[in-house]
């Protein structure tokens, strides 16, 4: 585990340094029933209204620990409002039960979710949502470069 969380580190940190790319976060809260901070990459802008994102993301809970990824469609509903689309892959380091989601009695698995992005300020955004793998998912996020 701790070989997959240095991975994880090194691919942040040699994204940092790349500056071909559209967009650069971190984001922290709450995410199956843990603590999770992730590094999120805006990954193509198709037009004005729709973009992807990718993220990778760390997540420190009661007992266990979960690693996660994922890929999110981005729409813009409104100035400061998006709607989200997930499809999240997490490895859980334990068996554990979340509310709304129940027992998961796989360690790993693919999920899929819904959520809503408010933009707060210029560099700040809220997003709340579910996620079939990590349930009721409550985020902050900076943005570091655009």
């Amino acid at each position: 585990m701790k070989m997959l969380i240095r991975l994880v580190l090194l691919f942040l940190l040699v994204l940092l340094a790349t500056q071909s790319w559209a967009g650069l976060a971190v984001k922290g809260g709450l995410a199956g029933g843990a603590g999770r901070v992730s590094g999120v990459l805006d990954i193509r802008q198709i037009n004005n209204k729709l973009g992807l994102a990718g993220e990778a993301g760390y997540a420190i809970g009661n007992n266990y620990s979960i690693l996660t990824a994922g890929l999110t469609g981005i729409y813009a509903l409104r100035d400061n409002l998006s709607a989200l689309i997930m499809l999240s892959y997490s490895a859980y380091s334990d068996y554990v039960n979340l509310p709304l989601v129940g027992d998961l009695t796989q360690k790993t698995g693919v999920g899929a979710g819904i959520g809503l992005r408010m933009t707060l300020r210029e560099n700040l955004y809220a997003q709340a949502g579910y996620d079939t793998r990590l349930g009721a998912l409550a985020e902050a996020g900076y943005i570091l470069r655009k």
